[in-house]
């Protein structure tokens, strides 16, 4: 996000001193932006004396008219036509400017949620039956599974595979001898000392 100074310094001065309003409020969104584009206010609902609603888009700025204009490609995914709802419980800028951040991280982390597989299963999409999941741990928890001796058997091969995948591949030379060394006494998986057959004349 890219943020002007005095601009800033401004917005949030007057605003401490003033109930908001929706022009305030533009004002502050004015001050900042991200992503490469603009927000714009669109939605402004008073709740109570200590609460205002607003919904907030990104919008990119129209070069030619100085105008908002339909967000249109060369952004991050997750942000494109992205729409923000929050609650303002007080008049001040910088809380404005965090609660906005929180939301953007939040739908760059939904982003990567709904996107990230693992064997072509999207373990933590929202569409993941939660109740599944659930009753999957459970049964895989429960006591009568950590009796059998079979399960447990597999189950410690099963994490011994995963860690093998994780052992640092080290180019067998004097200084990785020593490190490896060191290291001799601790149990699990030790670094592989890996012979370089072919070497760079240089």
């Amino acid at each position: 996000s890219t943020i002007t100074a005095s601009k800033l310094a401004a917005t949030a001065s007057q605003l401490s001193s003033s109930g908001w309003q929706p022009q305030d409020l533009q004002q502050a969104l004015d001050a900042v932006k991200f992503d490469g584009q603009k927000l714009l206010l669109t939605q402004y609902i008073v709740l109570d004396t200590t609460r205002v609603v607003v919904d907030i888009e990104l919008r990119q700025v129209d070069s030619k008219t100085d105008q908002y204009s339909a967000v249109v490609g060369n952004f991050f995914p997750e942000f494109a036509d992205a729409k923000i709802s929050l609650v303002l419980t007080d008049n001040n800028a910088n809380t404005l400017y965090h609660q906005l951040m929180q939301q953007f991280i939040s739908l760059s982390n939904e982003h990567v949620a709904e996107h990230f597989t693992y064997r072509g299963f999207k373990r933590f999409s929202r569409s993941v039956d939660v109740a599944q999941i659930g009753s999957t741990s459970i049964a895989i928890r429960a006591r009568e599974w950590r009796q059998e001796a079979s399960f447990m058997a597999n189950m410690k091969a099963f994490n011994q595979q995963v860690d093998a995948t994780r052992v640092p591949v080290l180019q067998a030379d004097h200084q990785a001898a020593n490190i490896a060394q060191q290291y001799e006494h601790i149990a699990g998986h030790k670094p592989i000392l890996k012979k370089v057959l072919f070497t760079d004349p240089q």
